[in-house]
């Protein structure tokens, strides 16, 4: 965000000495200041053995949220959270009713009763749940040496991973990786799972990206790495989140190969599939395994370009708030000078974050003619802080048409 037109006593003195027309609404107070609330991140750690895995191989750090803070949260109160990595990961419990297709799954049938046609259907029921914190408790049939069975899980993993946003996808790497050797309650051949396996959940079809994927989050760093290289086969865009998650891998060489993956993918025909990732690509902010901001400003640079602005005024008219925040900052970081239209498409957004942080860019247009008009847009904002950034560009640049105080 650019800096203050004006210092605080500047504005004070003008504030005593002129008066600028401005609507006369009641102005929306933020809220104090919280108390710095502590977050869970996931940090650096000697390395462990790459088949280690699971809850007790993640290094947790613990920090204050004020310096992963938001630069707007000052000014937006309660209109924005602590950015930390814990309130990027959503929390999800297993529905009665899904738990209880789950025990059904997995139970023993007598010697008379079709166990493929009841797995398939008991399948069909969970997938119909739209429930993704049953996707744990079926992985392990896609390994099933039954055709019909491997293939109905894989369709029911598809359906329950596509309820999930980007953005809720390292819950789910969470729940998946606690799921260790030894906290299996049925037999699983997931947990046994090998390398050379993972080639058997590119036979799914349309479903065999999400199979993969979910082999991106085993507890084995060699399968994890195996099925990274497998995933890197598709280039449609699918495959692009469970690369941008294994960027925080706890195992090196996991991390290296989503890195050059990544670094592959980084052209304008996949502009449109990292602004659908954006929020994982601002994850990379918050990691500290390794130095990642050399890429964030490689993806940055590459939405910024020219060839690139369709696929951003999507990610603008986003619904989630999120995306348009992340979007805009983009944008509006590379609009310069010549950043009027933005600017005040900006300040039309209903999300109080993205019309401050395009007031605190007013003073960056060149033409002092439209610089005013934001200014005045700014002023008849209904969020306090917005108008006050529109008050001091005034102050500065426009002293001469101040009013005097009666």
């Amino acid at each position: 965000m650019s800096e203050r037109c004006c210092s605080s006593s500047s504005l004070v003195r003008h504030s005593i000495y002129f008066r600028f027309l401005s609507p006369k609404k009641p102005c929306i107070s933020h809220a104090p200041g919280r108390p710095p609330v502590t977050g869970v991140i996931f940090g650096s750690h000697p390395e462990r053995a790459r088949s280690s895995g699971g809850a007790k191989d993640l290094s947790l750090h613990r920090v204050s949220s004020a310096s992963l803070q938001d630069p707007r949260e000052a000014a937006l109160g309660t209109f924005a959270r602590p950015l930390t990595v814990q309130s990027l990961v959503m929390r999800r419990s297993l529905a009665p009713e899904t738990k209880s297709l789950i025990e059904a799954l997995h139970k023993h049938l007598s010697f008379w009763q079709n166990s493929t046609s009841h797995k398939v259907t008991t399948l069909a029921l969970i997938s119909d749940t739209s429930d993704p914190a049953a996707i744990p408790d079926i992985v392990s049939l896609l390994l099933n040496p039954n055709r019909r069975v491997a293939q109905a899980a894989a369709n029911a993993v598809s359906a329950l991973a596509g309820t999930l946003n980007p953005a809720d996808l390292p819950w789910l790497d969470q729940q998946m990786r606690q799921r260790s050797p030894y906290r299996w309650s049925y037999p699983s051949a997931w947990a046994d799972m090998k390398p050379e396996h993972v080639g058997f959940l590119r036979l799914f079809g349309e479903s065999s990206v999400s199979a993969l994927g979910m082999a991106s989050f085993h507890f084995s760093g060699y399968v994890r790495e195996e099925s990274l290289r497998k995933l890197s086969e598709s280039e449609d865009g699918t495959e692009l989140p469970f690369l941008l998650l294994r960027l925080n891998d706890w195992v090196k060489p996991v991390r290296e190969t989503a890195h050059r993956l990544i670094r592959e993918r980084l052209r304008p025909d996949y502009a449109p599939f990292l602004v659908i990732n954006i929020l994982l690509v601002n994850r990379l902010r918050l990691l500290r395994r390794d130095d990642q901001q050399n890429l964030l400003g490689a993806v940055e640079h590459l939405l910024a370009s020219q060839e690139c602005r369709a696929a951003l005024e999507t990610g603008l008219g986003s619904l989630d708030r999120q995306v348009r925040r992340a979007c805009y900052d983009i944008a509006l970081r590379g609009a310069g000078t010549a950043g009027y239209a933005l600017i005040l498409h900006a300040l039309s957004d209903p999300d109080p974050a993205v019309r401050l942080d395009a007031a605190g860019r007013i003073s960056c247009v060149a033409e002092s003619e439209l610089k005013e008009r934001l200014a005045a847009t700014a002023m008849r904002d209904r969020f306090a802080p917005v108008r006050h950034r529109g008050l001091e560009v005034l102050s500065n640049q426009f002293p001469d048409k101040a009013l005097p105080l009666a």
